[in-house]
């Protein structure tokens, strides 16, 4: 090799659509269905974790869109929340298989617990970017998912109804911003807000 060559880094970018608004839906649709079950219209039991399971793995259809962009946020977000999503209902469902013993409530309540405190971290990270309305998720969703920790560690009804209200804020704040991203991109322009910083 010469002595003047030069390497190069090239980062490669997708034009196909970004993942942001479904990402955005499905946060919001998973956390709505887990509330109304911590609110007792029923039971927290296969078809919500089915959803979960599947809300995951479009989260890491998202991821992949998000990295194809060079989306590093998208990356940076979507994807631990997608394993997260994956590995929760897992946590029932090995058991159940016979593959692995019952995870017990405070197991379960502090692997809850610490994706909230990573989602806490990404709401630090958000105050950086331009758009509030992102921060604001970020946060409700740190708060939500670390409440759902402890509902698993001091079960009781006042806790579920505490932890279900704030994953219904989470719910319509997500769905919001996806039904705001998409109609924003729909129609070019800023349709509806999502708050930015001026």
């Amino acid at each position: 090799m010469e002595e003047n060559s030069k390497d190069y880094n090239v980062c490669v970018k997708s034009e196909m659509c970004g993942g942001d608004a479904l990402g955005s839906v499905i946060l919001g649709w998973v956390p709505l269905v887990m509330a109304l079950a911590f609110f007792g219209l029923y039971p927290l039991g296969s078809a919500v974790l089915a959803l979960t399971f599947i809300g995951g793995i479009v989260m890491m259809m998202v991821t992949a869109v998000s990295f194809a962009k060079g989306s590093v946020f998208g990356t940076f977000v979507f994807g631990p929340v997608g394993i997260f999503a994956m590995a929760f209902p897992l946590l029932n469902w090995l058991p159940i298989l016979g593959l692995a013993p019952p995870v017990s409530g405070n197991e379960a309540g502090i692997f809850v617990m610490i994706v909230g405190l990573f989602l806490g971290v990404a709401g630090i990270v958000t105050t950086y970017m331009p758009v509030r309305l992102l921060t604001a998720v970020a946060f409700s969703a740190s708060i939500a998912l670390t409440l759902v920790g402890l509902s698993n560690i001091f079960p009781g009804e006042m806790m579920n109804y505490v932890a279900g209200f704030f994953l219904m804020i989470l719910a319509f704040l997500s769905l919001y911003l996806g039904a705001a991203l998409t109609v924003n991109g729909t129609t070019g322009k800023m349709t509806w807000p999502i708050f930015l910083k001026k």
